[in-house]
């Protein structure tokens, strides 16, 4: 067995009052199934980190609106109020047939910043254009092995700058490619 690999950056920086949300980004190479769970973040040597000022284990930012988490993908999301630091832990529990073959974890720490730059707009639905696959939900697509995937996301800036966009898809998929125009 192999354990999952995360692609995404375990310190995001973001910014106060704008929604966030954020994915581990996890493959596992054997297709098992992966259950997500926030869990205690750790110290050096083992000690729980104490939450501060109301905070949990579900709830470690604060935030204007109650934070949302899905136990299927691992994806967080909250729009953070005040300048903050915290820490948040996703636990990550593989399946084979039923039986659990293994747990990894994930420790991120979060920088909320104080931001005058408006972050971009992706339209609705966020996804267009989809040719190859078949699309669940608002994050899951599924896609026949071999074939090919394609589809557009389309965003605005709401301060008029260029919009930058880069993925972290040839880590996942080592043979998958990310256009911009």
């Amino acid at each position: 067995n192999n354990s999952p690999q995360f692609v995404s950056i375990p310190t995001p920086y973001i910014c106060m009052g704008q929604p966030f949300c954020y994915s581990l980004g996890t493959s596992d190479t054997e297709n098992d199934s992966l259950v997500f769970s926030l869990t205690q973040p750790l110290m050096a040597g083992g000690a729980p980190i104490a939450y501060v000022g109301g905070h949990t284990v579900s709830e470690p930012l604060t935030s204007s609106v109650p934070w949302s988490f899905n136990s299927v993908n691992g994806q967080f999301c909250f729009t953070p109020d005040i300048a903050q630091n915290g820490v948040v832990k996703i636990q990550v529990d593989e399946y084979r047939n039923g039986a659990l073959i293994g747990t990894s974890s994930r420790e991120l720490q979060i920088i909320v910043q104080n931001c005058t730059n408006q972050q971009p707009n992706f339209s609705s639905p966020q996804l267009s254009n989809l040719t190859g696959g078949v699309q669940i939900d608002s994050l899951t697509i599924e896609v026949c092995p071999g074939e090919n995937l394609q589809f557009d996301l389309i965003a605005t800036d709401p301060n008029g700058d260029n919009i930058i966009m880069n993925s972290n898809i040839a880590t996942a998929f080592p043979t998958a490619t990310f256009d911009t125009t």
